[in-house]
């Protein structure tokens, strides 16, 4: 009778690594991904995660961090008040919702290159499509790469092509400000 206890503990404890371990490759996979437009050096670097809860669902590939959500690696740093990363059965990154609320819109920044300024992007709502290699900044967006600026509904930018594309919204419009000799907008 003593055997099946220790069994049960050695069990749990077994679960609770692999749910450790599956997790920290969801993190890691989403940020290897996601810092397409970070220094290349920065996915090697350890992440951090910092949030109120955790809640992943292996079945379905979710996994929810909310509450003052920080996800950083190197340069590259995300925030919201919820963080929502989407898998498929291998623990690939499909998608990511940063969700800003209230008091805080969702932040993303990022260093693109050595000797380069900051780039960073705030919205309501930031999407970051794996597949198409897509960053959507929804509701009252803004980025910024040190000099030139952005500011508007929303926009999409490919990393991989390094598009920017902005749709229509009723009653409102987009600014771009880009400074002579600085460079394309990011």
């Amino acid at each position: 009778m003593e055997l099946l206890p220790c069994y049960q503990k050695f069990a749990g404890a077994m679960i609770q690594m692999k749910i450790r371990n599956i997790f920290i490759g969801l993190l890691l996979n989403f940020l290897a991904y996601h810092t397409a437009m970070a220094l290349p050096e920065d996915k090697n670097l350890p992440l951090q995660v910092v949030a109120d809860t955790v809640a992943v669902n292996y079945a379905k590939g979710i996994t929810t961090m909310q509450g003052h959500v920080t996800v950083t690696q190197g340069t590259t740093k995300l925030q919201g008040s919820t963080v929502v990363v989407f898998t498929d059965k291998q623990q690939k990154l499909i998608k990511l919702i940063a969700y800003g609320n209230e008091q805080q819109q969702a932040h993303y920044q990022t260093l693109p290159a050595k000797n380069s300024s900051l780039f960073t992007a705030t919205a309501n709502i930031i999407t970051y499509m794996n597949l198409e290699k897509l960053a959507i900044f929804d509701g009252d967006a803004h980025a910024n790469d040190g000099i030139n600026q952005f500011q508007g509904p929303n926009f999409k930018y490919w990393t991989e092509k390094q598009e920017v594309v902005t749709e229509k919204v009723a009653n409102q419009q987009s600014t771009i400000t880009i400074f002579p000799g600085s460079g394309s907008s990011k």
